[in-house]
């Protein structure tokens, strides 16, 4: 059994997706999300199989939710009255992109396409990041990060804007999901608790019997672990770690 969320602001799109969907008895339907934010809450809750997203939607677009589920992550059918969004669509892993009005014969092919496809391979580096603000959601362009840390089990993203204004955003993502999913090029581990943009890295040095300190743009003070003290400062370089 497939159990499948559906994601679409407009209500009479979800019942018609539902309708469609009843046909196949390998589907179930374990729930339905109008808005972007309300759809990682939801894929976090129900833990579906498959989400049948939409990519206009309030607080946060499809391709921003897709690029942002937690994992083990669901697989993904785009459902959208837009073709120019295929190919983000497709490098964001997606099952399959089917476009409005959506015929029963292009969902069949999309669920024998989830019936075969059991594991979703990683995805690529991300370039923007769904945050929390002010109990809403807004997106974070990856380039503006100047550190993310952990901190009393929350995951906190520092960062300025172009304008220059500073942020302090949360995020549902824990280190180690941000880690696989940030660019090794941009963005280096330092602790266990914090990660670093290496562009935003203005000074590092070294402490005895330890490994180090990392100061990013603002002022911003992270400890370095010895570990990871050779492998940051060859990123910074650009070399390879000895």
């Amino acid at each position: 059994m497939i159990r499948v969320l559906i994601a679409d602001d407009e209500a009479p799109a979800r019942a018609r997706l539902r309708r469609l969907l009843a046909a196949h008895s390998n589907v179930e339907i374990c729930g339905e999300a109008g808005t972007g934010w309300s759809t990682l809450a939801e894929a976090e809750r129900l833990k579906p199989d498959a989400i049948f997203l939409d990519i206009q939607m309030p607080e946060a677009t499809g391709l921003e939710v897709a690029a942002s589920l937690k994992p083990p992550r669901p697989r993904i059918v785009f459902v959208t009255a837009w073709d120019h969004y295929a190919v983000e669509a497709f490098r964001l892993r997606a099952i399959d992109y089917l476009l409005k009005p959506v015929t029963p014969e292009r969902l069949a092919d999309s669920v024998n396409r989830l019936g075969e496809r059991r594991r979703e391979p990683a995805l690529p580096w991300v370039r923007r990041l769904l945050v929390q603000c002010g109990g809403h959601a807004t997106v974070v362009e990856c380039d503006e990060v100047d550190c993310i840390i952990s901190e009393d089990g929350h995951t906190r993203l520092f960062g300025r804007k172009p304008d220059g204004g500073v942020y302090d955003y949360y995020l549902d993502l824990t280190l180690n999901d941000l880690e696989e999913r940030l660019d090794p090029v941009q963005f280096a581990r330092v602790s266990r608790s914090a990660m670093v943009r290496l562009a935003a890295v203005e000074q590092i040095r070294p402490m005895p019997r330890a490994g180090g300190q990392a100061v990013v743009r603002g002022g911003r003070t992270l400890d370095v672990s010895r570990r990871r003290w050779a492998a940051l400062v060859a990123a910074i370089r650009g070399t390879t770690p000895e």
